[in-house]
C-alpha cells in the first residue's frame, strides 16, 4: 500500500490545492500508468470558503502500486512545478484528501477511518485543461478534410509550437530534459488549436534529479538518458504497448542506455510525417498477404532504420527534408530543437506572406511556393529491401534496402 510521508507532503505543500475544491466533470482517457479526468475547480478565498468562481482543469492520477510508484508520481508533480513555457501545458497544483499522521510518522491521503489505513490512490495532479483535445484525435479527426492537410499556416503553426516546447527543455540548466514520450497522444489542443507538449512521466533529467536527491545520490551521468533499474522496467514496458513505441528512436530501442535531447528531435520527426499523413505511423506497412506486421516486426524494423516515413505529394520539400534529417539513424547528424524551430519558423512566415496575398491561393500554389517534392520516392534508397512487405504504390511508408 503507498502512503504519502511527511516528507512528501512537505515536498507539495507549495503547490497543494484543497482536495474538495476539484470536482470530476468526465474522463479525458485512461492507460498502464494512471488516468486523465476533466474537472472544475472552485476558487477559495483565504478562509478556505468556496467564492463561486469555476474554472476548467484537467486531474491526472497515477496507478500507484508500491511506494516507489508513488515515489516517482511525487516527483513528477515537483518536475512539472519547475517548468513554465507558453508551449507546455501549465501545472497548476496538486490534491489529496487531509492525511492522518499514523503511528510510523506516515500521512494516510485518503484515510476515512484510524490511522495506518489509508492509501494515495487519490492523489493527483492539476493540469491546464486543454479543450482540442490530442493532436492525434485532430489529425484522425481531419484525415477527409482537404484544407486541413494542406501544409498551410495553421499545420506549420502545430509543428513550430512543438520544436518551441523542445527548445525550452533541451535548452534547460543544469541539464537539458529529455522528453522521451514524444508522441501526438502527447500533444494537447487548445480551444485556438496552439500545440502544448504534456506527460511528462518519463522524461529525464528532470525527475531523475529529484530521485537521487532523495535518495541521496551523488554522482551525474555520463549521458542524460542514461537508466537505472527502475527507469528500464519502466522503459521495456512503454516499448511493449502497442502503437506507442511508432515514435521511439532507434538508439533506445536498441537498449542504449546512453543517449541524448536527440531521442525527441526523432519522435519530433515521425509527428512531422504524422502531421502531412494524418494516419497512425507505419499503419500501412502490411505483410504481402495484406495483414498488419507484428509489434515485434515493426520494432525491429525501426531498431535498425528499416523503415522511414515516405511523405505525400502535397509535403513541402523543405518540410520533407526536415523530416528525413530528424529520422537520421546516427543521432549525432539530427538538428537541434532550435534549429528545427528556426527552420519551421521561416517556413510559417513565408506561408503567410502568401496567405496575405489572399485566401483564395490555392493549395497547389501554396505548395509551388514552398517547394513541394516532385518525386514522391527521392527521399529514399531506390532498392527497396524486404519483398515480404507488400510496397504497392500508394503507401505512405517505404522500406529501405540494406545499405
Amino acid at each position: 500500500m503507498a502512503t504519502l510521508t511527511m516528507e512528501d507532503e512537505e515536498a507539495l505543500a507549495p503547490w497543494r490545492i484543497n482536495a474538495e475544491s476539484i470536482t470530476p466533470i468526465r474522463p479525458l482517457g485512461a492507460g498502464a500508468y494512471g488516468t486523465s479526468r476533466h474537472s472544475r475547480q472552485s476558487s477559495n478565498n483565504a478562509s478556505g470558503a468556496t467564492s463561486g468562481t469555476n474554472s476548467r482543469t484537467r486531474t491526472k492520477s497515477r496507478s500507484l502500486r508500491g511506494q516507489s510508484a508513488l515515489r516517482r508520481f511525487v516527483a513528477e508533480i515537483r518536475f512539472l512545478a519547475c517548468l513554465s513555457h507558453p508551449k507546455v501545458v501549465a501545472f497548476y497544483g496538486a490534491a489529496w484528501a487531509s492525511p492522518l499522521k499514523a503511528e510510523n510518522g506516515t500521512l494516510e491521503a485518503g484515510n476515512t477511518g484510524n490511522a495506518g489505513t489509508g492509501n494515495a490512490s487519490d492523489l493527483q495532479m492539476v493540469l491546464e485543461y486543454m479543450s482540442g483535445g490530442d493532436l492525434r484525435q485532430y489529425l484522425v479527426g481531419t484525415r477527409h478534410d482537404a484544407r486541413a492537410r494542406a501544409w498551410r499556416a495553421p499545420k506549420l503553426a502545430m509543428a513550430l509550437d512543438i520544436a518551441e516546447a523542445l527548445t525550452y527543455l533541451h535548452s534547460r540548466q543544469p541539464k537539458p530534459i529529455l522528453h522521451r514520450d514524444l508522441k501526438s497522444r502527447n500533444i494537447l489542443l487548445d480551444s485556438a488549436y496552439t500545440a502544448k507538449v504534456a506527460d511528462f512521466g518519463v522524461s529525464r533529467y528532470g525527475l531523475h534529479h529529484l530521485l537521487e536527491g532523495e535518495r541521496g545520490g551523488g554522482g551525474e551521468r555520463e549521458e542524460e538518458g542514461q537508466d537505472d533499474e527502475d527507469d528500464s522496467t519502466e522503459q521495456l514496458a512503454m516499448t511493449r504497448s502497442i502503437g506507442t513505441n511508432r515514435w521511439i528512436a532507434p538508439e533506445v530501442l536498441s537498449g542504449d542506455a546512453r543517449y541524448s535531447t536527440a531521442v525527441d528531435i526523432y519522435s519530433f520527426g515521425v509527428i512531422l510525417s504524422e502531421l502531412d499523413s494524418h494516419e497512425l505511423p507505419f499503419s500501412e506497412v502490411t505483410l504481402s498477404n495484406g495483414q498488419s506486421l507484428p509489434e515485434s516486426a515493426v520494432l525491429e524494423l525501426l531498431r535498425t532504420g528499416a523503415i522511414r516515413p515516405s511523405l505525400s505529394d502535397r509535403c513541402p520539400r523543405e518540410v520533407a527534408t526536415l523530416v528525413m534529417e530528424c529520422l537520421t539513424l546516427e543521432p549525432s547528424r539530427r538538428p537541434t530543437a532550435a534549429q528545427v524551430a528556426e527552420r519551421l519558423r521561416s517556413l510559417l512566415e513565408r506561408e503567410r506572406r502568401v496567405s496575405d496575398i489572399g485566401d483564395d491561393v490555392s493549395t497547389s500554389d501554396q505548395n509551388s511556393f514552398l517547394g513541394a517534392r516532385e518525386d514522391l520516392g527521392s527521399m529514399f534508397s531506390s532498392s527497396v529491401g524486404s519483398s515480404s512487405l507488400s510496397m504497392e504504390r500508394g503507401f505512405n511508408y517505404a522500406v529501405l534496402g540494406e545499405r
